[in-house]
């Protein structure tokens, strides 16, 4: 299970390059966090429009880990796992998605919404076959409250198409091989209040007042 499983988190921003590649976000992994496995993988070039293509992948949560250096917690039964992500086919960049987490993370018989989001914020690729997502979750849930930012982390070695050595692109089709995603977490992390990034940032504007004082 460890091999094919799922990892979705929160944290980046859709930085777009040239020749159909969206950059790596470079996410950090954090806790708590769910895993997903079986996961199946396919992107369709042109299935919005004629120039704009879209990623699914979908399967079921099958662990949740609290902490760094906690046991691993069997879901059971297994959740469902479904992201949606579209992406100008010419240039990578994500233009909107969607992603749906369930799980039964409390012990109490029954699956739990975990994540849910109809709003994307980023997203990036890189070699390997890695994508990175972040979602704005849109409900407050068992793991994430409204507003927060939900990060997943996805590596899908076993895509036959995709050159592991190199960015991916999308102006061609491809599929998981049957295997699914080698592994993905995710986890949702709090976002400062509007207050708080207030503060942040007159903090900053006087930090830079007063090294223009300093060095008149």
């Amino acid at each position: 299970m460890r091999n094919l499983r799922v990892m979705g988190y929160v944290l980046a921003s859709v930085l777009a390059a040239s020749t159909a590649q969206a950059a790596l976000l470079n996410l950090p992994f954090k806790y708590p966090m769910v895993e997903a496995s079986y996961l199946s993988a396919s992107y369709d070039a042109d299935n919005i429009s004629t120039t704009t293509g879209r990623l699914a992948v979908s399967g079921f949560t099958g662990q949740y880990v609290a902490t760094s250096s906690s046991t691993p917690q069997t879901l059971s039964p297994f959740g469902t796992f479904e992201a949606r992500i579209n992406i100008v086919a010419a240039s990578g960049v994500a233009t909107g998605g969607r992603l749906y987490v369930t799980g039964n993370v409390d012990g109490v018989p029954g699956n739990e919404l975990l994540y849910q989001s109809s709003t994307l914020l980023r997203f990036g690729s890189g070699a390997d076959d890695k994508f990175e997502v972040v979602f704005r979750e849109d409900t407050t849930t068992a793991l994430a409250a409204a507003g927060s930012e939900v990060s997943i982390i996805m590596e899908a070695q076993h895509i036959p198409l995709f050159p592991n050595t190199v960015d991916p692109t999308y102006t061609v089709d491809f599929a998981s091989n049957g295997l699914g995603l080698d592994k993905a977490d995710m986890y949702a992390s709090s976002v400062p209040e509007p207050a708080t990034l207030m503060l942040l940032a007159s903090g900053a504007i006087a930090g830079m007042s007063y090294i223009r004082r300093r060095l008149s």
